[in-house]
């Protein structure tokens, strides 16, 4: 009885089995998925009737293509009226006729961020110019779990809603992407960049910028002008009221900005970001990614200030004309590298990689409350008085136009007697090392080291020292 008793209690105390959950695979979750929507098709979740026919023998989009629709939603009507004679009041609209903006929404069909469901089974079967009524199911609207695109503040998600949806213009996933799985920026590139080298936190560029509202009928590049860097080329170009140049704005001139730090509005500064140096692209933005601080008085502020009122989304064609590579390469500000002059080469292709010979001249001096001291160490004379070098390189920069850019260009000076050393044996302040490993030949960089002495070169007295390499 004892030993049964102690049995019993055993299994009391032993833990509850977990069920085995099966593992579906997700091309069968598709296809359940893609079979209950069908049936809920069939039972009424979308009702439509074409308003207008559309371009004869007009192709229809596919899934990823970037779609121009124009569309106002309202309650839907009672049961048995008729879907054509739709009249209750319209909640919100992209039709300047109706009190809306006039100019329509861009979304790429299943990707990116995705429309209400409905909107995207009627568009695949639709012409471009067709016009369409949709009385829809709220699991079908904005309710539907692929649904990412928020409703009007003015429109219950909750009720059946009316959809007059139009198709004005699509273009082909091949032209126009989403940047990102579940981004609401689009981009179309007009000319590849020069380099595999991309913008990021905290470089600072140069780029021209012109901003344009969507057109009425979805054709790309022909919306209203709002802003651009460039010389206006036709009367039809005038630069609006709204968008007089601010200080240190010269029409002509490209515009410069550092990233990350506030001086750019989040959407230029993401597309901007998705390019790389001399590539020209167009990207469509949502207004709300345009916004800046009113206090802003950067220069680039202006291209905050653009905007039309009611405006959902913008047009944004960016050029990007240099990149000043600036890198915080440890991530917490105490080595960061600003690139002074190009390289003969590729980055990061012909960086010096572990256990590679690097012949380099540089010089130290120190900083001290955010002043920057006399130099201290100069591998190219090894004495002091680096200070009068500097401004002699400094006067040697000269700018050369060429065609429609500007590029900047140093006189090279025969230095004498380079350090060298091999990169990974500890034979030169870590700091240093770790700059000089995203170098490439021939590049000059300045290298701000702050904190243990063991991250700057030996001969500096200061815990937040200088290189220029």
């Amino acid at each position: 009885m004892v030993q049964l008793a102690e049995y019993l209690r055993e299994l009391v105390s032993t833990p509850q089995e977990l069920l085995i959950q099966p593992v579906i695979k997700h091309q069968r979750l598709q296809h359940d998925k893609k079979i209950r929507e069908e049936q809920e098709l069939e039972s009424g979740a979308i009702l439509q009737a074409v308003l207008e026919q559309g371009k004869e023998g007009g192709a229809c989009p596919n899934a990823g293509d970037l779609v121009y629709v124009h569309v106002s939603i309202s309650p839907a009507v009672a049961e048995g009226a008729e879907l054509s004679d739709q009249k209750e009041e319209v909640l919100w609209t992209t039709r300047a006729d109706e009190g809306g903006s006039g100019q329509p929404l861009a979304f790429a069909l299943e990707k990116g961020i995705r429309p209400p469901r409905a909107w995207e089974v009627a568009l695949k079967c639709m012409s471009e110019g067709q016009r369409s009524m949709l009385k829809v199911r709220p699991s079908f609207g904005y309710l539907h779990p692929d649904c990412q695109m928020e409703p009007p503040p003015s429109v219950d998600a909750t009720q059946q809603l009316a959809f007059d949806l139009q198709l004005v213009q699509h273009y082909s996933d091949t032209e126009v992407r989403p940047c990102g799985l579940h981004s609401s920026m689009f981009k179309k590139v007009y000319k590849e960049g020069s380099s595999w080298e991309s913008v990021r936190p905290p470089c600072e560029i140069t780029f021209h910028a012109t901003l344009r509202a969507l057109a009425h009928d979805g054709i790309q590049l022909s919306g209203r002008h709002l802003f651009s860097t460039k010389e206006q080329s036709s009367p039809s170009m005038p630069t609006p009221p709204n968008t007089s140049m601010p200080p240190g704005v010269t029409p002509g001139q490209p515009l410069s900005a550092q990233l990350g730090a506030g001086q750019l509005p989040q959407g230029i500064e993401e597309a901007l970001g998705q390019m790389s140096k001399q590539e020209h692209a167009m990207f469509i933005l949502p207004a709300s990614a345009m916004q800046l601080p009113a206090e802003s008085t950067h220069p680039c502020s202006v291209l905050a200030r653009a905007l039309p009122p009611k405006a959902v989304q913008v047009e944004v064609e960016l050029e990007l004309v240099s990149i000043v590579q600036v890198r915080d390469i440890t991530g917490s500000g105490e080595v960061i590298k600003r690139r002074l002059r190009e390289g003969n080469g590729e980055f990061p292709i012909d960086c010096p990689m572990h256990d590679t010979c690097v012949r380099v001249h540089y010089r130290v001096r120190p900083v001290r409350r955010g002043v920057p001291g006399d130099w201290v160490l100069d591998t190219r004379t090894q004495h002091a008085g680096g200070a009068e070098a500097l401004q002699g390189e400094q006067q040697q920069q000269s700018t050369e136009n060429e065609g429609d850019g500007q590029k900047q260009a140093l006189s090279t000076v025969e230095e004498p007697n380079p350090i060298e050393f091999d990169t990974g044996c500890r034979e030169a302040p870590q700091g240093l090392e770790m700059a000089i490993k995203l170098m490439i030949p021939g590049e000059l960089a300045l290298i701000s080291i702050r904190g243990p002495p063991s991250a700057a070169p030996a001969d500096s007295n200061s815990t937040q020292p200088q290189s220029s390499t």
